[in-house]
């Protein structure tokens, strides 16, 4: 399961023997401000961070209209996320003018979309490379559309089993993709006997 091969994200080689490539994730963390996203892009570039990573979703596409509604309604766990994703959800626009500031700021941007239409839209941006977060790991149809964009892929395997690691990473290879993969604990903070 070693993927030892080595690729490229804009310029940057990434891979064995080659630098740490270093995502500073912003995801939601700018709680829905324009301006607060400007102010972790420039923590992240005085860090020396190679990339910033945002998040979009299209929650018509994720969600069902009775659930966005009225979240009790759904599993226990996500009721208390679905308003904050919301809330805190950055309008194209907004993406497209945080792509213009990291490009001001001469640092890598991406985003992972969480569905097609996000996707298509993440297109749009002219990113670099994609991101699959840890949900997707198993979202074939997902996944597939972003390898067939041409670009490569960054997934995170932290809610995967060793086997659907697996599966997907034999597809990717069927598929010709150039992607990388990142160990990730899908627990934020994570707890030190869940790192593993």
């Amino acid at each position: 399961m070693e993927n030892t091969k080595k690729i490229y994200i804009g310029d940057r080689q990434v891979g064995p023997g080659e630098p740490t490539f270093i995502i500073a994730e912003i995801a939601n963390n700018h709680n829905g401000s324009v301006e607060r996203a400007k102010e972790l892009v420039d923590v992240a570039v005085e860090a020396g961070a190679d990339v910033v990573k945002f998040q979009k979703r299209t929650m018509e596409e994720l969600y069902t209209p009775d659930f966005l509604h009225n979240p009790n309604k759904g599993e226990h766990e996500l009721h208390y996320m679905v308003p904050v994703l919301k809330e805190f959800e950055l309008s194209m626009e907004e993406m497209r003018e945080l792509r213009r500031y990291c490009g001001d700021k001469n640092i890598m941007f991406m985003v992972t979309p969480w569905d097609i239409p996000s996707a298509d839209f993440v297109e749009s941006l002219n990113v670099e490379v994609y991101k699959a977060g840890s949900p997707d790991m198993t979202n074939m149809p997902l996944i597939e559309y972003m390898v067939g964009k041409g670009k490569p892929l960054i997934i995170s395997t932290g809610m995967s089993t060793e086997e659907e690691v697996k599966i997907t990473l034999a597809r990717l290879d069927e598929l010709g993709a150039e992607y990388g993969v990142l160990h990730c604990n899908s627990t934020y903070p994570a707890p030190v006997d869940q790192l593993n």
